[in-house]
């Protein structure tokens, strides 16, 4: 099982060299999803290939962000950079990207990030069909679930093994964007979670959890019974010291050996560490980081710099000596991937006082200090009364080392096509974009609402009880199903989804992989949720490839770059309502309040230090936490061409309240003054 470390900076990639990781992962400028780390240029990257090349140490290049049209050009030269270095694969999360790998280096390894939100057996089989290699699975999973999905995988699984927990299942955070314009699908979370949150007035860090740490044998050896392939350690944004620590800790829960844990927590740690979603005991997941987590690093300061400071022989390689009479001593040294260095040096002496022997040549041979070499077996051809002097050992043990790393750093770089950036042409939209519903509840759906929307998306439990009316038979083709981006309870849902469809209900809101491939086996027509993270053309047909006959844009997309975009397919975005931010699979307001009973009778809800309130609801086993404001467009409807439909969700809103709202929207009347509302982030400029 892999160890893949995190190198987020040069003195990080050397940490985790001289510790033992088997792959590294790093990003390449500014289109990956830790912008604010130090990253590599193209330039560093081909020294860094030769690097971790010599030290048999594989690269997977970050490429894992949401992307617009106008960073294509810059990623197609990150991947030519990666090509050119021969990286083993490229970690993505754009499928925009998915499409350019395709065209300019097919050969090109591919692992779906984790800000895929992949988490469930089918989203794993659509990655499979659509060419990755490898998925990386969410957060979230327990042990039962990683074994579910492993056993029937036709790809790679990577799963985290140590590191910083979101909140939000990752690919599924708008918070930091909204309150500090900062993307953490872009790469720049600001990590707004980790301010004070209180979860119905109790508690101070309702959305701190404590970080991850599966880096024990019982866990390790449970994974890689499990089938999965990588340990993935979480830290780009963390400094060597770091590093060292998690990977030490890896390498030796890996050996069975348990590692220290005093050391790992000196490393970095928010209330000691958790396994919480692993072993499905979620209720001990929260912490901060405190005086106690400081004062640990403080104490452990020496020996975790010890860890990384000299090179480690992580290469193991054979000698063999011989010294004839006559002839120049030479000194082979074999590695295991069958590279070959032999080094030549004067001709021996005959010996005055004590001839050569293997013992003698050992200690100058076995020497590899300072490289990433280790003897692991030496043979010595010595005639009979020679000898070498110990300065011609040494030349030779230096000159074969030096020659095995020039053959093992060599790069061996992939095939790459440029691709011309085709021109894009900005879809032109309905003249007036139709009204589209997200209700939260099947009481907010009435016959006078419905009769003035062309589609109303509810989810499926909301949705069978909506199919019990009497009344609702007529409404039947303007009904869809939402299946959210996350489902834990997969086969539940695809059984649900194929009663829907022959209950009449043929249209299904996808809120991820999965659901688009379920819907598909099913017949269902496909449209897209904005938790796809749609931002560029190049997604847009990538999954209008997929099956989507419309879909939702991204909540982060400026209105200008809204109209920029291009492609054929149909396309909406939020127009109203309370903004999702987060989904949760550790709720906070039940871990604050201790049961689901005191949040039903207080009302779901979180306060920030400006005592503004966010709505926390549950639905299928996912808490959601919403915006404090809702969003409002009515009076500036005109300036979003380019689009063909409005979504408008629906929360705590009656039916007559949704229906006053919609109302407000045709008039495009602006709101009473005083009226708290936020225009998202469709003006605003998000980093």
């Amino acid at each position: 099982m892999e160890i893949l470390a995190p190198a987020g900076s040069r003195e990080s990639l050397l940490a985790a060299l001289r510790c033992g990781a088997d792959a590294v992962y790093l990003g390449l400028g500014g289109l990956n999803a830790r912008r604010g780390a130090q990253n590599f240029t193209q330039e560093d990257l081909l020294k860094t290939a030769q690097l971790c090349n010599e030290r048999g140490v594989k690269i997977h290049l970050t490429l894992n962000t949401m992307l617009f049209d106008t960073e294509y050009e810059e990623a197609q030269e990150i991947l030519r950079a990666a090509c050119e270095a021969g990286v083993e694969a490229l970690i993505i999360e754009d499928l925009g990207i998915l499409r350019l790998v395709k065209s300019c280096a097919p050969s090109m390894r591919l692992h779906a990030s984790t800000q895929m939100s992949v988490h469930s057996l089918q989203g794993v089989l659509q990655l499979a069909e659509m060419g990755f290699s490898r998925a990386v699975l969410a957060r979230e999973l327990s042990l039962s679930e990683i074994e579910n999905i492993c056993a029937r995988s036709p790809i790679e699984i990577e799963v985290f093994g140590h590191g910083a927990l979101c909140m939000s299942v990752s690919g599924q955070c708008l918070l930091s964007a909204m309150i500090g314009g900062r993307s953490g699908n872009r790469g720049l979370c600001a990590q707004p979670c980790r301010l004070p949150f209180s979860a119905g007035g109790a508690g101070t860090h309702a959305l701190s959890l404590k970080d991850l740490s599966l880096l024990t044998p019982q866990h390790m050896q449970a994974l890689e019974r499990a089938g999965v392939c990588s340990i993935k350690l979480e830290g780009r944004m963390k400094g060597p010291d770091y590093v060292a620590a998690a990977v030490s800790a890896a390498a030796q829960a890996r050996a069975g050996q348990q590692p220290d844990m005093r050391l790992l927590r000196g490393a970095f740690s928010r209330s000691g560490f958790t396994d919480g979603y692993f072993t499905g005991q979620r209720r001990e997941m929260f912490g901060v980081r405190s005086k106690e987590d400081a004062d640990a690093f403080a104490q452990a300061a020496g020996e975790l710099r010890a860890l990384w400071r000299e090179e480690s022989g992580r290469v193991p390689v054979s000698l063999r000596l011989q010294l004839r009479q006559g002839m120049p001593a030479a000194l082979t040294m074999d590695d295991e991937d069958g590279h070959a260095a032999k080094a030549l040096g004067p001709v021996p002496e005959t010996a005055i006082h004590r001839p050569l022997d293997e013992k003698t040549a050992g200690r100058s041979l076995l020497k590899m200090g300072g490289t990433p070499y280790r003897v692991q077996s030496l043979r010595c051809e010595i005639g009979e009364g020679l000898t070498l002097p110990v300065s011609a050992l040494n030349a030779l043990r230096r000159q074969a080392a030096s020659a095995l790393s020039r053959q093992r750093a060599a790069l061996q770089p992939r095939p790459f096509s440029p691709m011309p950036l085709p021109e894009i042409l900005p879809h032109r939209g309905k003249e007036k974009p139709g009204y589209r519903l997200l209700p939260a509840l099947a009481s907010q759906c009435t016959p006078e609402l419905l009769a003035r929307c062309e589609l109303a998306a509810l989810y499926p439990q909301q949705l069978l009880r909506l199919l019990r009316e009497d009344w609702i038979a007529p409404f039947l083709p303007r009904l869809a199903v939402r299946t959210g981006a996350i489902c834990f309870e997969e086969q539940a849902l695809f059984s649900t989804l194929s009663k829907i469809y022959e209950a009449g209900v043929h249209t299904l809101l996808c809120g991820g992989l999965a659901a688009i491939r379920m819907g598909r086996q099913l017949g269902f027509s496909l449209i897209g949720d904005y938790t796809l993270n749609i931002a560029s053309t190049a997604a847009l047909e990538e999954y209008a490839a997929l099956g989507l006959s419309e879909c939702t844009l991204s909540a982060e997309l400026h209105a200008a770059k809204i109209r920029e975009l291009g492609a054929a397919l149909p396309r909406g975005i939020i127009g109203y309502g309370r903004l999702p931010l987060m989904s949760m699979r550790a709720c906070p307001v039940k871990n604050a309040l201790g049961s689901c009973a005191r949040c039903k009778k207080q009302g779901g809800f979180l306060s920030d230090r400006r005592a503004a309130r966010y709505p926390v609801c549950c639905v299928s086993g996912i808490s959601q936490l919403y915006n404090c404001e809702r969003i409002f467009l009515g009076e500036r409807q005109d300036e979003f061409s380019g689009i063909d439909f409005w979504w408008f969700c629906f929360l705590e809103e009656t039916a007559r309240e949704a229906l006053q709202v919609l109302e407000s929207y045709e008039r495009k009347e602006p709101l009473p003054e005083g009226t708290h509302f936020t225009r998202g982030l469709y003006f605003r400029k998000v980093q």
